[in-house]
């Protein structure tokens, strides 16, 4: 028969492998209830016109809608003209996360086309919801962790 300490370390062992496993599926499912991806979203500029006169490589759009991510995150922007490259690294979403530039564009006076790749809110999701949602899995864990903590505690 297990001590109370013994069955304390088996309760706490089988709630870590319980969020182990659930994790992924639970971040994905959350995920995709709350955001849609928008792809091959196309935009053109030409460098110099309307850039800033201190960088006139570069181009910079309003998206449509906002980015749901942070930075980088879940976005892909392509070069498809003049040269065909992916340009994520030089992309930058400001923190309004509907202004994107795209730096580091080596021809001035060139007309560049590139396709979008990002990540929306859903538009039948709430705002409210949608801020739920992106904390849900972190929820979780607190919730297993709270429950793991008073069951020992009761335990013992």
């Amino acid at each position: 028969m297990l001590t109370n300490m013994g069955s304390s370390i088996m309760m706490i062992l089988l709630g870590v492998i319980f969020f182990i496993v659930l994790a992924p599926n639970l971040i994905q499912q959350a995920e995709d209830s709350r955001v849609q991806q928008v792809l091959n979203l196309s935009k053109t500029c030409t460098t110099g016109a309307g850039a800033s006169t201190s960088n006139p490589t570069t181009c910079a759009f309003t998206l449509p809608t906002p980015h749901e991510y942070v930075g980088n995150t879940a976005l892909q922007v392509d070069e498809t003209s003049p040269v065909v490259r992916n340009v994520t690294a030089s992309s930058t979403v400001a923190n309004n996360r509907v202004t994107l530039s795209i730096s580091g564009l080596t021809l001035p006076n060139t007309q560049y086309n590139f396709l979008i790749d990002y990540y929306e809110k859903k538009t039948d999701i709430a705002d409210t919801l949608n801020g739920v949602l992106r904390f849900f899995p972190l929820m979780v864990i607190f919730g297993i962790v709270g429950s793991l903590v008073i069951a020992v505690v009761r335990r013992n």
